[in-house]
C-alpha cells in the first residue's frame, strides 16, 4: 500500500515538474517570433510576436502580449497542461462582447484562442496545433514560434 501511494506521489510531482519546466523555458525566451501561423496549411500571419511575461504557473494566470506587424498589442493568458502536452491560449477580454475598440492583435488573440497540442517544445522553437480555436473551429491551426534573439 505504501508503494502504491509513493508511485502516485511521484506521478503527480512528475507532471507538475514538466509543466513548470516547459513554462519556464517559454517565458525565459521573453520574445517569441511567430514564424508561421497557418490555418489548413494557408499562411494567415507573418511578422507578429509574443512578449512572454515571467509568472508563477501555480499562483497566477500567465499574461503576455501579442504584437501585430503594425505594432498593435493585445493581452492573452497562456498555460501548459497535461505534462506539457497541451497549451492553452485565451484572449484577455476588455469587457465588451462585441469589440468596438479592438485592434488587429485583439482579433488575432481572440480567433486563435483555444487548446493546442504541443508538437514541439524546445528552448528555441515551439510548435502548437489545434482544431478547436475560437475563430477556426474544425480547421487545423498551426503556430510555429521561434525564440527571438536580441
Amino acid at each position: 500500500m505504501k508503494r502504491f501511494f509513493f508511485i502516485i506521489i511521484i506521478l503527480v510531482l512528475g507532471s507538475c515538474t514538466k509543466d513548470k519546466r516547459i513554462s519556464q523555458c517559454f517565458w525565459k525566451g521573453e520574445t517569441w517570433q511567430l514564424s508561421s501561423v497557418t490555418v489548413d496549411d494557408v499562411t494567415m500571419l507573418e511578422n507578429t510576436q509574443w512578449e512572454i511575461n515571467k509568472c508563477d504557473i501555480y499562483d497566477e494566470l500567465c499574461e503576455s502580449v501579442w504584437i501585430s506587424e503594425n505594432g498593435d498589442v493585445s493581452n492573452f493568458n497562456w498555460q501548459f497542461n497535461e505534462k506539457a502536452k497541451e497549451f492553452k491560449l485565451a484572449r484577455v477580454s476588455k469587457g465588451d462582447t462585441i469589440c468596438k475598440s479592438c485592434n488587429e492583435s485583439d482579433y488575432y488573440s481572440h480567433n486563435f484562442s483555444g487548446t493546442y497540442q504541443v508538437i514541439k517544445a524546445k528552448k528555441k522553437e515551439m510548435i502548437f496545433e489545434s482544431e478547436t480555436t475560437v475563430g477556426y473551429a474544425g480547421q487545423k491551426v498551426r503556430l510555429v514560434l521561434q525564440r527571438k534573439e536580441d
